[in-house]
């Protein structure tokens, strides 16, 4: 059976007619003459039959920034663990004095 058939039998079946017209949404800007009850993929394949070579050197060069956001990521972290760490020894060391100092 195909899709239509298929859709005709299940809309019978709970004693409807199938009668497909235009979309219902107002908002079907993509396909505005696309009419409702047919089967439709929901995925889009787009196709290009040559890649010219800036395009490909525009797509390894994108390809070489999101490797060095790992690298990036890292390196901010190893940062971000150094600073705690020397906070954590800012404030051991601070409280060792037990002076009081007044503001000006």
């Amino acid at each position: 059976l195909s899709g239509k058939q298929l859709l005709e039998a299940a809309m019978a079946a709970g004693g409807k007619t199938y009668a497909p017209s235009y979309a219902c949404s107002q908002a079907n800007v993509l396909t505005p003459n696309f009419k409702g009850g047919n089967l439709m993929p929901v995925y889009w394949a787009d196709q290009a039959t040559a890649a010219s070579e800036k395009s490909m050197n525009d797509f390894k060069v994108l390809g070489d920034l999101v490797g060095l956001s790992a690298l990036i990521s890292i390196i901010g972290i190893a940062v971000g663990v150094v600073f705690i760490i020397l906070g954590g020894v800012c404030i051991a060391m601070g409280g060792k004095s037990g002076k009081v100092t007044a503001a000006a």
